[in-house]
């Protein structure tokens, strides 16, 4: 009995080192996985999961496809991803063989809807064969839609009179668009309310014409003869759905519009005038509410002395 009891802690001891040594052994398997998921994969499951494919959501159509895996896989046939609409490009698998990436030849097409099924009998697993590659059958992802990035409208002046003579609007867009089809979906139309009107008249059409910019992204919009008067105008452009870029299958999904406000014409108004005096001579200075020509002024001011008071005065007719 006394040497039973005796032996008991030695073997506690060796008990206790054994067991450190197993973990220490394990740690080192799974370091030298360097993946503690595909440890407990390769020990204790029969599948291997294919995840994270990217692209998701919305991407640019320069982007490449790629997939991973859970373990090591080679590709035994160039149809792993079933893309609609179709698209051709090149497969390549990482060192590692964990990941799998697709570049199309020339790009993804804009403004387009992607679809892939997954075929994962175009992978073998490396070395296990009794494993099967599971995972989500197909994903969605698309490129961006044809919208407006950039837009401008703003009055244009004869460059002699100064006077206003036409609207005219920069409209940018994100993929080239033929200039036919804008024509095809945009529209000017205006609303107008008059002085001591608190209301707008209904919508009236504008006629406008629409020409190529510097670039087939980029048109110039122009509404000609148009005058300030006493009534104040909201002009309206819109581009309205259906309309495709150059290689898009998506159409615009929702209408751009950008509004433009004219206010009425402002009545000219003299707000000040100064009048001083040298010897032989006496000047007279006006200051006008807004902008005015010498020729105007000329035109109309007449400046005469009061046979009575001595008193300079002048008299001005709407400029």
């Amino acid at each position: 009995m006394g040497k039973s009891q005796k032996n008991k802690p030695t073997w506690n001891i060796i008990r206790y080192f054994v067991l450190v040594g197993l973990l220490i052994i394990m740690g080192l398997i799974v370091f030298k996985t360097r993946n503690y998921y595909s440890f407990l994969s390769f020990k204790f499951k029969k599948d291997i999961y294919a995840y994270d494919f990217f692209p998701q959501g919305e991407t640019d159509p320069r982007q490449v496809l790629s997939i991973k895996f859970t373990e090591p896989v080679k590709l035994v046939s160039n149809d792993l991803f079933r893309i609609t609409p179709k698209v051709d490009g090149s497969y390549a698998v990482t060192e590692d063989g964990k990941k799998i990436i697709f570049r199309p030849y020339s790009g993804l097409k804009p403004a387009t809807n992607y679809e892939v099924v997954f075929n994962y009998n175009a992978v073998k697993p490396i070395g296990i064969r009794e494993k099967k590659i599971k995972g989500e059958s197909k994903k969605k992802f698309y490129t961006p839609y044809l919208r407006v990035v950039e837009s401008r409208f703003f009055f244009t002046k004869d460059i002699i009179s100064g006077k206003e003579n036409g609207l005219v609007g920069e409209i940018s867009f994100n993929y080239p668009v033929e200039l036919n089809e804008l024509r095809k979906y945009s529209s000017m139309s205006m609303y107008v309310r008059k002085a001591g009107s608190l209301f707008f008249s209904e919508e009236m059409e504008v006629p406008f014409t629409i020409e190529e910019a510097n670039t087939d992204r980029s048109f110039y919009v122009k509404v000609k003869n148009i005058k300030r008067d006493n009534s104040k105008k909201i002009f309206i452009f819109k581009v309205n759905p259906g309309l495709l870029c150059k290689s898009c299958t998506e159409p615009l999904k929702d209408t751009y519009e950008r509004k433009c406000d004219m206010d009425a014409k402002e009545d000219l108004q003299v707000l000040d005038v100064i009048n001083w005096h040298t010897e032989g001579k006496t000047f007279i200075a006006i200051k006008f509410s807004k902008p005015v020509q010498a020729s105007d002024v000329k035109g109309n001011v007449k400046v005469y002395r009061d046979p009575e008071t001595h008193g300079i005065h002048f008299l001005y007719n709407s400029v």
